[in-house]
């Protein structure tokens, strides 16, 4: 799911009412949501001060903040640097490089 908006606090109302529908659109076709693996990311400028708590949830849990998700494959950062990717991809090569030698 992706929001847009200018006003941190518009943001996060908006962000919430879309969770209801989506829980109760789960809930009425019998599905289930793993909240353990569900969080989310603030993409901003470096000088835009965010919340420390915004009370994000579906239904009664609450979902967690951090600073990158992976998406398809891709490590993105709340900054949209690729840092995150970067030292993903870094490990990786490392411990193949290692199983060459």
């Amino acid at each position: 799911m992706y929001v847009s908006s200018n006003n941190i606090n518009k943001l996060y109302h908006s962000v919430n009412s879309e969770l209801d529908s989506l829980n109760e659109w789960f809930r009425s076709n019998k599905l289930s949501l793993n909240v353990g693996k569900t969080h989310y990311v603030i993409f901003k400028h470096n000088q835009m001060p965010i919340p420390v708590n915004m009370n994000i949830k579906i239904g009664d849990e609450y979902i967690k903040q951090n600073d990158f998700a992976k998406f398809l494959g891709l490590y993105i950062d709340n900054k949209l640097n690729w840092h995150e990717h970067i030292s993903h991809l870094k490990n990786k090569f490392n411990s193949s490089i290692y199983a060459i030698n």
